[in-house]
């Protein structure tokens, strides 16, 4: 089973995202290979250069692979972009 209560989560996008206002995409889970947060990281690497600083991501989570997925962010120039929460509490 899932430990994230997806009731948790409300979803309300009517609409494609403007990229004229802010946009945040956000990860949350363990830190961990079998998550390819690499492959996301990556990624967002390159909607930054096409959106700008208008798009951020945070991740939300801690493991094994936070100070890789640091480096990499600071590799592909994005470190300012993308907040690295830790783990939070289901209740928050």
């Amino acid at each position: 089973t899932n430990p994230v209560a997806f009731s948790n989560f409300e979803a309300k996008l009517t609409k494609r995202p403007d990229f004229d206002h802010h946009f945040t995409l956000l990860f949350a889970g363990r830190l961990s290979p079998e998550k390819n947060i690499s492959f996301l990281i990556k990624g967002f690497a390159e909607l930054r250069k096409k959106y700008g600083p208008k798009i951020q991501l945070r991740i939300a989570g801690d493991g094994e692979l936070r100070g890789a997925l640091r480096r990499l962010c600071e590799k592909l120039k994005v470190e300012k972009s993308v907040q690295f929460l830790g783990h939070l509490d289901q209740a928050k």
